[in-house]
């Protein structure tokens, strides 16, 4: 591929890796979005609707989402205010204001009750394998690029079918292909410069907003593989009783480093953070 080629080949990049970004093709979201749609429409028409509390890890789409829909509702006549709570501080303190932040915990017993009753709550996880293949490949194809079979099976593999990652690993891909599709060579070639992307921003403003401690606690987790692990045999690992690293895992769950896929077992919240640990703490 000659020189000019190539500077025109990454100039149409299509992939969109990034916070909030919205990915080229969103995919497998439909039900989700169908359902904000109706709820919308019912209390339109003075029904009875339950809101929607999207749940998820970091990472899987859940701003994109929300912006979707804002859109979707803005286009239909509704009149939409987009508001981000700060990190330390709650959606409904930010929406009471400091006034009213001392009545909201007053009554978090009967809101809790309130809201089981008056929203549900979607997970938004990683995408089923389909959907996240076409979101590798829809992309290149609308530019005449496709994607071997063995490819795409390698990236879903690495990725878990992680938004985030899908979009990284196929910028990646891009960058070094050299047409006219892109294989399972390409992939391999990709895959140090993802990992080094999300190295230098992804994985290293989440390890950066952790205490010395806590880092030996998560490295603790990584020598015991990706996870999830029960609570006792991270504490073993480092050599402590549970009880005394409980308020450690409380603070990195709450950091949203790790979380509690069941009672007593702890996990990463994204995928390949293990291998990240490993890389820069030894």
């Amino acid at each position: 591929m000659s020189a000019t080629r190539t500077r025109k080949w990454r100039r149409t990049n299509p992939y969109a890796p990034g916070a909030g970004t919205p990915p080229p093709e969103l995919v497998g979201r439909d039900e989700l979005i169908e359902d904000a749609e109706i709820a919308l429409d019912r209390v339109r028409d003075g029904l009875a609707a339950k809101s929607l509390l999207m749940v998820g890890l970091r990472g899987v789409g859940k701003t994109v989402l929300l912006n979707r829909i804002l859109l979707d509702a803005t286009d239909r006549g509704f009149e939409c205010v987009l508001i981000k709570a700060p990190e330390d501080r709650s959606l409904p303190g930010t929406l009471a204001g400091p006034l009213n932040s001392a009545q909201l915990v007053g009554h978090a017993g009967t809101a809790k009750s309130y809201a089981e009753r008056m929203f549900s709550f979607p997970e938004v996880g990683p995408l089923p394998p389909e959907a996240a293949a076409r979101a590798v490949e829809a992309p290149a194809q609308r530019l005449g690029v496709p994607y071997s079979s063995e490819a795409v099976d390698e990236i879903l593999r690495i990725t878990e079918c992680y938004p985030y990652f899908l979009q990284e690993w196929g910028s990646a891909c891009w960058r070094v292909a050299r047409g006219p599709n892109i294989t399972g060579s390409d992939v391999g070639a990709a895959t140090p410069l993802a990992v080094r992307e999300l190295d230098t921003t992804f994985f290293r403003v989440r390890f950066e907003r952790t205490t010395p401690f806590e880092r030996q606690y998560l490295r603790a987790m990584a020598g015991l593989g990706p996870g999830p692990h029960r609570s006792g045999a991270i504490a073993e690992a480092l050599g402590r009783a549970v009880q005394r690293v409980a308020p450690t895992r409380a603070r990195l769950v709450k950091k949203g480093m790790i979380h509690s896929p069941a009672h007593g077992d702890t996990a990463f919240t994204v995928p390949l953070f293990d291998q990240y640990l490993k890389r820069v703490m030894g």
